[in-house]
């Protein structure tokens, strides 16, 4: 379960380096970094219509909530699949918070992989850290809207950023083919003598 905040009430903010330069802000549907945009992908045969589905199907399933896991992939709206998936009666939350990390990962690595479109969205935003700018959400977000001062410098993010995390290692998973050297030999030493 997210742990929400009220960030209306500003805080001073410390002297530190403006690094907004360093990160890649989203938030809302409208983002293809998103867990609730629209992006079919297919996993096991079963096709999910954007991450959430996917991340709440799972939650339910990890909490042998089968009848719940089927109610989530019947839905169609993103907000539905997260209330869906966040009233169970026995969510174990120590269970849920030690693979959490792991499904949000799965499924966006299946969304963007299967997804071109977003995929190269996803790889333009290379090299910087992809950061969840919810201003309530302080376990998958930063706990702040983009606009804040505090959102310049991850010193001063009020959460953890979780899912934007995840999507910059699922980007630079993608993109491991295109920055890796073509000849590796070539590039260990190159001051090395020839044979």
């Amino acid at each position: 379960m997210a742990h929400f905040v009220n960030s209306e009430e500003e805080e001073e903010v410390p002297d530190l380096p403006d690094d907004r330069d360093k990160y890649e802000y989203f938030w809302k549907a409208r983002s293809p970094f998103s867990q609730w945009h629209p992006s079919d992908f297919v996993v096991d045969g079963k096709t999910y219509n954007c991450a959430e589905q996917y991340m709440m199907y799972h939650k339910a399933l990890l909490m042998k909530d089968d009848e719940r896991a089927e109610v989530i992939m019947a839905l169609d709206n993103p907000q539905e699949m997260k209330a869906a998936g966040s009233t169970m009666d026995d969510i174990d939350e120590d269970l849920w918070n030690d693979k959490s990390q792991e499904v949000v990962e799965a499924g966006n690595m299946a969304k963007f992989s299967q997804n071109e479109e977003l995929k190269q969205k996803l790889f333009n935003t290379y090299p910087k850290t992809l950061v969840y700018t919810d201003p309530k959400d302080t376990i998958w977000g930063i706990g702040l809207n983009q606009h804040d001062k505090r959102a310049r410098n991850k010193q001063t993010w009020r959460g953890q950023n979780r899912l934007g995390e995840i999507l910059t290692k699922v980007r630079d998973k993608l993109m491991e083919s295109f920055l890796e050297p073509a000849n590796p030999d070539e590039t260990e030493n190159p001051d090395a003598p020839e044979n």
